[in-house]
């Protein structure tokens, strides 16, 4: 981690990067207390399991190969032997409008992205006042993510055994790693990191599972300093860079499974 690698930087760094962590834990600390404080309290949520689902989710998807002016790309993509990139997740969710025709859930849960395209990245980003000249390029970039999720269920059939989809996927990211030739790199920070939206189809397969399949219709997201900066670009302050938002899409499925955890 960077707190091991970098102790000979100086007493201020350790300071500046424990506080930092310090306060990422303590806002996802905060997090999960008010959402178990909701769950178990039941002044607040009487019968609160009756409503509550368990959400397990695998994805994948085309990899983001853009390099843009860097050197010899045409070499780097026909060498990739990888061809996609992967994302799980899990959730717990609570229906808070629940009909014949309509079901919303809210949620909480944990999200791990890993983009597997070998490209040349700025291991500068984790060691900010630290930057070098050297070239590396990552094997593995993985994001850590808490995800909010907002499910929309509409039904076809009068026994809700098959319905269409919408589901609203807000993150926020605290952690993410890039793994090289030798050695993997760390940063933690806790930021906004991606809006996605999935359309689907979903099958209820008894009274408590039912499997959801979705595409990514809509990606916004934060653009990622670790792949994407100047080491791809001819001029030192390219207009892409200057950009906070990202919306490039490449083609994502989304497979659920989902379990009620009571009546």
């Amino acid at each position: 981690m960077i707190l091991t690698i970098h102790l000979n930087c100086g007493l201020p760094l350790v300071m500046h990067w424990g506080s930092k962590i310090k306060n990422i834990m303590k806002t996802i600390t905060i997090l999960f207390s008010f959402f178990f404080l909701f769950t178990f309290n039941t002044t607040f949520a009487q019968n609160f399991w009756s409503n509550t689902s368990l959400t397990a989710g695998f994805a994948f998807s085309n990899q983001d190969r853009r390099l843009f002016e860097f050197p010899n790309q045409e070499e780097i993509i026909a060498a990739e032997d990888s061809k996609r990139d992967y994302e799980y997740n899990l959730s717990l969710q609570k229906s808070i409008i629940q009909s014949n025709l309509l079901q919303i859930d809210v949620g909480i849960g944990y999200n791990e992205s890993k983009f597997t395209f070998s490209r040349p990245f700025d291991h500068g980003v984790f060691y900010k006042g630290l930057p070098t000249n050297e070239l590396r390029f990552i094997k593995r970039h993985t994001i850590n993510k808490l995800i909010l999720p907002i499910s929309n269920n509409f039904y076809l059939t009068k026994k809700q055994s098959i319905f269409l989809s919408l589901n609203i996927v807000p993150a926020i990211a605290f952690r993410k790693s890039a793994k090289g030739f030798s050695k993997k790199e760390i940063k933690w920070d806790l930021e906004l990191n991606s809006l996605e939206l999935y359309p689907g189809l979903g099958v209820k397969l008894n009274k408590r599972m039912w499997v959801t399949a979705q595409y990514r219709w809509l990606y916004i997201n934060k653009l990622d300093e670790v792949i994407f900066n100047y080491l791809l670009f001819y001029q030192r302050d390219p207009a892409f860079l200057r950009k906070k938002y990202d919306d490039y899409n490449p083609f994502k499925l989304w497979f659920t499974v989902s379990y009620a955890l009571g009546e």
